[in-house]
């Protein structure tokens, strides 16, 4: 470590302002220093937090030099001006750092990192690649040294240009009017810029905006030969260079459509950075001190590179400070574990959705082609992030590095506040995202073409719904970003009875009639909109819009937990207790009409599922025991209880994953697993299901004769009175579940 600090408090006469100071090694504690009154800096006292230490690596320290250098252009050049207490005044020129820093600050420099407050998350806005950065300050008349005014003072524009290795520029004063750029003195040479491409939308930088300039790594620009600030045409004064270390260099191949691609990720990973249990830059009294909110934080921003090989990925870039005592690698891995488990039971749980009459071995290998590493690699390709990253020759497109990847935003979005919402919400957005980014144009016979005119209309009838599945099927149209997926998803189609097929096309409509474009719609979009559909709010599952009675709105609740929120919110997804009526809540129940057509002959079934619900010491939502009751029933029942199985178990993977993940945030992923592993083996499930009351044992004996202690059939109980839990009670029912009988069992890993 090369440097250490403390947190300290400045009162001023605008109130109090917590800070994060950095202080050199050697000169140790400070009781406090009075600041004089600097430009843009009134005067202040330092009171220090005592014990409230932290440390920071050479990269980190480098990346507080930079923000320093930024903050003290913009309030002015000389605060503070002396430090009365320990006697030293220091010149201003040990505040104007040079803007590439090999080495960390020498003694003894002192840094400010401005926090709101001490139980806030630190408030910084998104910075967009294609929206925002800094602006060379220095070139700012006095009209915008005001720092809180700033947010309505500059504007510009990113531009890229290929005369400087593809580099990303921000140039502050360009609008739309001017078409070129020159006079760039890069070194001793005066070039032209001619070839050059300019974003479509201005840049408007807020005052939050900049402490952002602190997540660029000046390492991971590495030996690219960067431009240096010169002098502009004089007709042309009012534009302004970005100070070229907060460029981004991009890789030769850079594909300059992909930036366009960006602008949907802030939706995609917005919670990226809220990692709750990770992410502190000060341990003690003050644990949130350095903690950066996901809502207000991006990961991906100007300056910021794609790092290479396993481990190293998108959810990395989050903030500068680390927990202690935990590597970056291991931040990484423990997040691609979570994000394995999670969308491991979000695919289960969807497939489940899509096919429910599929048997047990079409299921788990549906799972397993969506989840190999060749179809995540293809979901990280549309998003468009390994143009962001510099490519070895020897890294593969097809490597595991990619898949990683996926996994870790995954898991990144379930620890954020959204959970398990929002990881389907980015799975929506992206697991089922088609290969035809826009409308396919397709010459199609006038049958096929008026369907699609009423499709879009709104009013199509049955049978038109029909032909235009049959075209697509005979078309071979790609759907998943795997054509054998597409195949399947197809052949499903063509199984559903006519009748159906208009409930099922209504859920794509929405999306059609919300994109905005004015083409007519092809076959592809048709049945791209439905797949969006249905991985979202599953077959015809959409409520009404209030505002608007023609346009279908899926409604934002995973459907697989729609009957306990059916009971919380009878008017607006029907009731499943009395009289199921309503959008929701009559498909709730025809999805699962294999599962509830099931009618035991055994009344020791219903007399052991009433039992198991008495002994659950979870919250119940109220109104939902008679479905959990039926539910149990089925988990009890042989030769029905597989799929419940199969979802329970993918469940217990994803609950046990986070709170494992939560409960030890610097254990390894290679501990993580084995800790994991250790409470759902098939022993561990037995032993809790013989725990149960005695009448669910009599029915397992009374369906199994002869079964042997050790029997898997115990285990795979268990499960699916899990997944009995969770469909009929809720997720929260269902963790609480596993967290007072699985989790105990767990075996720590020292």
């Amino acid at each position: 470590m090369h440097a250490s600090g403390y947190c300290c408090t400045i009162v001023t006469s605008r109130g109090a302002v917590h800070w994060l100071l950095l202080v050199d090694t050697y000169l140790g504690a400070l009781p406090g220093f009075r600041i004089n009154a600097g430009r843009g800096l009134p005067a202040a006292e330092v009171y220090f937090e005592v014990g409230s230490t932290f440390a920071l690596s050479r990269p980190d320290a480098n990346l507080l030099a930079i923000h320093q250098a930024i903050l003290l252009r913009l309030l002015g050049p000389t605060p503070p001006v002396s430090w009365s207490d320990i006697g030293t005044t220091m010149p201003h020129h040990e505040y104007t750092l040079p803007h590439l820093i090999s080495n960390p600050p020498k003694p003894p420099s002192l840094m400010f990192l401005s926090l709101p407050s001490l139980i806030e998350s630190l408030n910084l806005r998104t910075l967009l690649a294609s929206a925002q950065a800094i602006c060379n300050a220095t070139r700012l008349p006095s009209a915008y040294v005001d720092y809180p005014n700033l947010s309505t003072s500059l504007h510009g524009r990113i531009i890229a240009t290929p005369e400087i290795s593809w580099s990303l520029y921000v140039f502050l004063g360009v609008d739309h009017t001017q078409t070129s750029l020159s006079h760039l003195a890069r070194g001793n040479q005066s070039t032209t810029y001619t070839d050059y491409y300019a974003s479509n939308y201005d840049i408007q930088l807020h005052n939050v905006d900049l402490p952002l300039v602190a997540v660029i790594r000046l390492e991971d620009l590495g030996d690219h030969q960067l431009p240096v600030p010169g002098s502009w045409d004089p007709s042309n004064n009012k534009v302004r260079f970005l100070p070229p270390e907060l460029c981004l260099v991009l890789p030769e191949e850079f594909d300059l459509a992909r930036i366009q691609t960006l602008r949907l990720l802030p939706d995609v990973v917005k919670h990226i950075c809220d990692i709750q249990s990770t992410v502190h830059a000060l341990t003690g009294k003050y644990p949130n001190c350095g903690r950066i909110g996901g809502e207000r934080y991006f990961a991906i921003t100007v300056g910021l590179r794609l790092d290479q090989g396993r481990g190293h990925g998108l959810a990395g870039w989050r903030t500068p400070f680390g927990p202690l005592n935990v590597s970056h690698t291991d931040i990484f891995q423990r997040l691609e574990l979570l994000g394995d488990a999670v969308l491991g039971f979000i695919v289960t749980a969807r497939l489940l959705c899509l096919f429910p009459n599929a048997s047990i071995g079409t299921l788990v290998e549906l799972k397993m082609e969506l989840v190999r590493n060749e179809t995540l690699n293809h979901l990280t390709r549309m998003l468009g992030l390994p143009q962001l990253a510099e490519i070895s020759n020897q890294l593969l497109a097809s490597s595991k590095t990619w898949a990683d990847m996926y996994e870790e935003i995954v898991g990144s979005i379930f620890t954020g506040p959204n959970g398990i919402n929002g990881c389907e919400e980015f799975l929506a957005r992206t697991f089922i995202g088609p290969e035809h980014a826009s409308v396919a144009t397709c010459t199609c016979p006038d049958l096929i073409s008026k369907a699609l005119e009423h499709i879009c209309a709104g009013d199509a009838k049955a049978d038109e719904v029909r032909d235009i599945v049959d075209y697509a099927c005979e078309q071979s149209v790609s759907v998943f970003c795997s054509s054998h997926l597409s195949a399947m998803f197809l052949e499903r189609l063509k199984a559903v009875p006519t009748e159906e097929l208009a409930d099922w096309y209504h859920v794509g409509i929405q999306a059609s009639h919300s994109s905005g474009t004015e083409c007519p719609t092809s076959v592809v979009d048709v049945i791209v909109y439905l797949a969006r559909g249905l991985w979202l709010g599953s077959p015809g599952f959409y409520v009404m819009n209030q505002s608007n009675d023609k346009l279908p709105t899926l409604p934002m609740v995973p459907v697989l937990y729609a009957y306990h929120r059916s009971v919380q919110h009878p008017a607006i997804y029907g009731s499943l207790t009395s009289d199921p009526k309503g959008p929701v809540a009559s498909k709730v129940l025809s999805l699962f009409e294999k599962f509830l057509a099931y009618n035991p002959s055994s009344s020791n079934n219903e007399a052991a599922a009433k039992a198991i619900t008495t002994s659950l010491a979870i919250p119940i939502p109220t109104g939902t025991i008679p479905f959990l009751v039926r539910l149990l029933q089925l988990a009890l029942t042989p030769q029905v209880y597989q799929k419940l199985e199969l979802l329970g178990d993918a469940f217990l993977k994803c609950s046990l994953a986070l709170h494992l993940h939560t409960r030890h945030p610097t254990l390894t992923e290679g501990a993580l697993t084995r800790m994991r592993q250790s409470a759902e083996s098939n022993h561990v499930l037995g032993v809790l299901t013989k725990k149960l009351p005695s009448p669910v044992l009599e029915v397992i004996t009374d369906a199994h004769p002869g079964i042997q202690p050790d029997s898997k059939v115990y285990g795979d109980t268990f499960e699916s009175i899990l997944a009995a839990v969770l469909l009929a009670c809720g997720e929260e029912a269902a963790s609480s579940f596993v967290r007072k009988l699985v989790l105990p069992r767990v075996t720590v890993d020292t």
